[in-house]
């Protein structure tokens, strides 16, 4: 992909038009540009240290605050970007390095809705390694919180196990359990493949979880940690 400067960059932004234009315009038209710049189908892969990800998403706005940062009459715009980037975007991020998410990347704000009032589509890896002895419930039941998230609409838990020499190339184990609102709660599951395994050699279960009317996590078949 060819770099872009910065001025090559906002002008995908603006389309040309001052920045005020875009102020101006009805509130849909607004979020709809903003979308356009912003927003990318693939989920962001959130990763620090921010200022350095090759994610075009967080590049393009971390390039529109610093080009509006110092600008108090246009602050509402930064604003209206930061919220359209939260909750239009899908993220995949570590549990080691949730709580920093949370905490917003992007950066300190001032009456700034908070990260968790906006995500939509989560998903947190974790490694397999660190769920053993028992503990995949413990986890499931830490991570059942953030499930509450207002806005959520679709949370995803993927237990994964690192290959043991990257330099083998193998490819990653990956367990997925994945959670979408419904008029009867919200359901948790996870298929991996027959023939997969464990780095002990032993198979894959297959997961899956429930949240009852209640919110009380339940177990459906047995999964060792």
């Amino acid at each position: 992909m060819q770099l872009l400067t910065a001025n090559d960059d906002l002008t995908q932004l603006t389309g040309g038009r001052p920045l005020d234009d875009i102020s101006k315009m009805p509130s849909d038209d607004r979020r709809a540009v903003l979308c356009k710049y912003l927003v990318k189908e693939d989920p962001v892969v959130v990763q620090e240290p921010i200022a350095w990800s090759d994610e075009e998403s967080i590049g393009r706005f971390l390039l529109l605050k610093r080009f509006l940062n110092n600008d108090e009459s246009r602050q509402h715009l930064l604003l209206e970007a930061r919220r359209v980037f939260y909750e239009e975007n899908s993220f995949i991020i570590s549990l080691s390095g949730f709580s920093r998410f949370l905490d917003d990347m992007l950066g300190d704000w001032e009456d700034a809705v908070a990260v968790e009032m906006l995500v939509r589509d989560l998903t947190i890896k974790v490694e397999r390694q660190d769920c053993e002895c028992g503990q995949l419930m413990e986890y499931i039941q830490r991570l059942s919180y953030f499930a509450k998230m207002p806005q959520l609409q679709k949370f995803t838990i993927e237990w994964y196990t690192p290959p043991k020499n990257v330099d083998d190339g193998l490819p990653y184990d990956w367990s997925t359990l994945s959670s979408s609102n419904s008029s009867k709660g919200t359901s948790l599951h996870s298929v991996t493949d027959d023939d997969s395994t464990y780095e002990d050699g032993g198979s894959n279960e297959t997961l899956r979880w429930e949240t009852s009317d209640d919110d009380i996590w339940s177990l459906d078949g047995d999964v060792h940690g």
